[in-house]
């Protein structure tokens, strides 16, 4: 006797595919967010510090949410194979020249949105 419903092939394969975008989407989000933060018009002076962050200075709010989102915009660019990574994740530069999303184009196939 089997618990739950049965899986089909159908099943596994709406759940990859849902499973890979999230990651791609999310990536998306983080890198834009990071495009956005790094804007001219968003200065720390005219946007973080009236909004209540402290900073910048070294373990301040301004510096914690630029780096994070530095790092996490380089998470993007190694996923991608761009050598433009910076922050933490640099330190993988050899990674850079690997596409993590290669494979995962292949089980999305026509149906890839990236």
């Amino acid at each position: 006797m089997t618990v739950g419903p049965p899986i089909t092939r159908a099943d596994l394969d709406n759940t990859l595919n849902r499973e890979i975008g999230a990651v791609w989407s999310a990536l998306d989000a983080v890198n834009k967010r990071n495009l956005w933060l790094n804007h001219s018009s968003h200065t720390n002076a005219l946007l973080l510090t009236p909004l209540g962050y402290s900073g910048p200075g070294a373990g301040s709010d301004i510096d914690i949410l630029r780096g994070a989102f530095t790092d996490l915009a380089s998470l993007w660019n190694l996923s991608h194979g761009n050598t433009g990574a910076q922050g933490v994740a640099a330190v993988g530069s050899t990674a850079a020249l690997n596409n993590f999303f290669f494979n995962a184009t292949l089980v999305q196939g026509l149906n890839w949105y990236g």
